[in-house]
């Protein structure tokens, strides 16, 4: 037999593996995966759950408190030199990328700078072969 209790605070109360004489009674923080567990007389994992839940009635819980915000996120070495190549040339592509400064991932190199609150675009052309790439230009401001 398993019974489990959500609270409004992303924990969960559950006893599982109940018999007659014995429980195991598990306290869950779902927000960090943190657990407390004990193996307790199955009367005593009872109460302890029933107890819980006469501090912590389901449903009169505080609301959790709002996480703090990230810090700015900072540029890779990388990102920074496309950064300052978008800065002073405009565009770039993944093979320009790849050939000047050695970057495989322009996409996600562009996503960190975009991350930062820096407006790029991308646009869609064909070579003169006609093979379909992405050229991303720096957006004014």
């Amino acid at each position: 037999m398993r019974r489990e209790i959500n609270t409004r605070l992303n924990r969960s109360i559950t006893i599982s593996k109940m018999d007659r004489t014995t429980a195991f009674l598990t306290l869950v923080a779902s927000d960090t995966g943190k657990s407390l567990g004990a193996h307790l007389e199955r009367d005593e994992a009872i109460a302890i759950r029933d107890a819980l839940l006469d501090i912590y009635p389901l449903g009169l819980l505080p609301a959790p408190t709002p996480k703090a915000k990230a810090e700015p996120k900072t540029l890779t070495p990388q990102a920074q030199k496309i950064l300052g190549y978008l800065r002073t040339h405009g565009n770039i592509s993944a093979s320009e990328a790849a050939t000047v400064f050695k970057v495989r991932a322009l996409p996600r190199r562009i996503a960190d700078i975009k991350a930062t609150g820096v407006n790029v675009t991308s646009e869609f052309k064909k070579d003169s072969t006609g093979q379909r790439y992405v050229r991303y230009h720096l957006a004014a401001a």
